[in-house]
């Protein structure tokens, strides 16, 4: 049981003295908290074999508006998701945890959205047990490469950074006790390209760093969306072809065969086109309502569609 204001990343700090682990955590690991993950709901690292954050919760405790103190516990933890802490305030969770094991990773680059696609497909028919599916867009690729070796006051940071190719990288880690034989046929059948394990290890330190490359900004503007893992091509085709701005993209597959895609797209808040350019993101929500997703997250915009977006919650 934790408080719910712990931060990810000193929690599993903490569960790594005693020999274990998390089993998913979130890119904003350094900053979020874990009452957070489930007010909010979303998925991250880990969520290719545990699902969404809220499915390694057991339990939490909620001060709820009359000042009662309730326990939500199984099913009834979806009524918290989602909805901001307007059901209550969140002060305590039980987490279900995993023993601390070493974990490999393989990265691969695919030159489109349908290869990688084709990938995830293959490894899913196979039940290759990885434990999580993370990539880049080549737009984000791109950036990383093109982002200052330098922080602001001179310190250099990747001295060593490999050059990633301008393509769909994706990494896939398992837990190393785990038999992963088939997943480089998996990636080659795919038209795939295995790449270095100096790429492989990069990737896995660059977890909760995807932000370094605002750097090159000056701002972003997201759109963070929801799609079935087989309308994830058309989505990325349709994203190319009608927002004119280039879109960077991390995504994450999830168990359910969703795919979480956060978008940004970069601007400058300086200028008078900034707010008008804004509406791009809602572009892309309706790009990803017409492939049969949804958004990801909630909001004032999607107030009027609470109630679509938490029975969809509810039947992942």
């Amino acid at each position: 049981m934790v408080q719910s204001g712990i931060i990810w990343e000193k929690l599993e700090r903490k569960l790594k003295e005693s020999g274990l682990s998390v089993r998913t955590i979130p890119s904003s690991a350094p900053s979020s908290t874990v009452g957070g993950w489930l007010a909010q709901s979303g998925a991250g690292y880990g969520s290719y074999e545990f699902g969404w954050g809220y499915e390694s919760m057991e339990k939490a405790r909620v001060v709820l508006p009359t000042g009662e103190i309730r326990e939500f516990s199984g099913h009834e933890l979806k009524k918290l998701i989602g909805t901001m802490g307007t059901t209550g305030i969140i002060t305590e969770i039980t987490l279900k945890v995993q023993k601390l094991e070493e974990r490999k990773a393989v990265s691969a680059s695919f030159s489109d959205a349908s290869a990688l696609k084709k990938a995830v497909e293959t490894i899913r028919k196979k039940n290759i047990p990885l434990w999580s599916i993370s990539f880049l867009n080549p737009e984000w690729a791109d950036m990383k490469n093109k982002a200052p070796r330098k922080l602001h006051y001179g310190e250099i940071m990747d001295k060593d950074r490999p050059v990633l190719p301008v393509a769909y990288v994706c990494t896939f880690m398992y837990p190393a006790s785990r038999d992963v034989s088939g997943l480089k046929e998996a990636i080659e059948s795919a038209d795939g390209t295995v790449l270095s394990e100096e790429i492989a290890k990069h990737e896995t330190e660059e977890w909760f760093k995807s932000m370094k490359v605002k750097r090159l900004g000056p701002s972003f503007i997201p759109a963070e969306i929801l799609v079935p893992l087989e309308k994830m091509d058309s989505a990325f085709e349709e994203i190319k072809k009608k927002i004119k701005l280039p879109v960077l993209t991390e995504g994450m597959v999830i168990s359910d065969g969703n795919v979480v895609l956060l978008c940004f797209m970069r601007h400058s808040e300086r200028s008078l086109l900034f707010n008008t350019a804004f509406a791009l993101s809602l572009s892309i929500l309706k790009i990803a309502e017409e492939n049969g997703g949804r958004a990801y997250s909630s909001g004032l915009f999607s107030l009027p569609r609470k109630k679509c977006l938490w029975r969809q919650a509810c039947c992942n």
